[in-house]
């Protein structure tokens, strides 16, 4: 597979043979051309799909060279500044529910309290569900996290 068609729908249809073997060479052509800011910056975009890939299928993954600290230090900036895209319909709708539940609160609205109690109840009974199943998931959530970023 040649380095300009690696993406994640043509990753996906490889083997784990092949995909360990484009690793590999990410690293090989890392090595020979980490100088030159343009290819770098396009074989750190690839190995980054092929690590997620890996990750994906529950392959290993050993940081043991400069493009896997180049890999690191780009997921611990992408942990730092996620950003998230929100429309303005979506911010207005969000604004309306905020305004809306302050306005019932200094109304003393039966329906406010009706609410402050089943708020109380959900996440109550979320904290008791993540508190339950968190150690078994933990290391899925990794690696769903590595994935996205």
């Amino acid at each position: 597979m040649k380095l300009k068609d690696i993406n994640k729908r043509s990753i996906r249809r490889v083997s784990n043979q092949e995909l360990l073997m484009l690793h590999y060479r990410l690293h090989q052509l890392y090595s020979l051309n980490h100088k030159n800011k343009r290819v770098a910056e396009l074989i750190v975009e690839k190995h980054k799909i092929v690590v997620a890939e890996m990750l994906r299928r529950g392959m290993k993954h050993n940081p043991k060279d400069l493009l896997d600290k180049t890999l690191l230090e780009i997921h611990q900036e992408a942990k730092a500044t996620s950003i998230v895209r929100v429309s303005r319909k979506e911010k207005v709708s969000r604004a309306i529910g905020t305004f809306a539940i302050q306005m019932a609160k200094e109304k003393n609205d039966p329906l406010y309290k009706r609410y402050e109690k089943f708020r109380r109840k959900y996440l109550d009974a979320k904290e008791r569900i993540i508190k339950k199943y968190a150690p078994r998931v933990r290391s899925k959530a990794r690696r769903s996290v590595m994935s996205s970023s």
